[in-house]
């Protein structure tokens, strides 16, 4: 039996997000490919990404979301194609991609269950007051982009951004 397809908001319930195709996009990825070893993962994957654009990828477990994402972020590194940040190739790294305004919220197996959500966050970027790291302004900062972004930052997670990372439920 298959399936009912998802519903899709109408247009005119989405919020207008139209970022200029003239902009320098945030991030790019073009034809890039990443194997693990002679398994291919990812195939001439090209995807541009302007400032201020969320977008969701979507598809069955193993399809290479998360690679993709981790090749953009340089946790993983590429086989083929070209990253670039900010319209300039790159070879990715976490320190680069943070530094050009890139962050990645890892999948619940890759957060830190002892830190916050907020901390988890911000983990890589912390705020920092008097060379400590500033809990109370990473909630604030957390909250602030969750409400900027039309996020429920509370749901799902006890406490809200100031809570522990919920347990996974098997």
């Amino acid at each position: 039996m298959a399936k009912p397809p998802l519903p899709i908001a109408p247009l005119s319930a989405r919020p207008l997000v139209a970022p200029s195709t003239l902009e320098t996009p945030l991030c790019e990825l073009h034809e890039v490919s990443v194997s693990y070893g002679a398994r291919l993962a990812n195939d001439g994957v090209s995807l541009r990404l302007q400032p201020g654009e969320v977008v969701a990828l979507l598809g069955e477990n193993g399809a290479g979301k998360s690679t993709l994402l981790h090749a953009l972020y340089g946790l993983v590194g590429v086989s083929g194609g070209q990253v670039r940040y900010g319209g300039a190739a790159v070879v990715p790294s976490p320190e680069r991609a943070i530094a050009a305004g890139i962050g990645l919220i890892h999948q619940h197996f890759l957060l830190v269950p002892r830190l916050t959500v907020a901390e988890n966050v911000v983990l890589g970027k912390e705020p920092t007051r008097l060379g400590m790291f500033d809990l109370p302004r990473a909630v604030s900062e957390v909250q602030a982009t969750c409400r900027r972004f039309g996020f429920l930052h509370g749901q799902g997670a006890p406490g809200g951004v100031a809570g522990k990372v919920p347990a996974a439920s098997s």
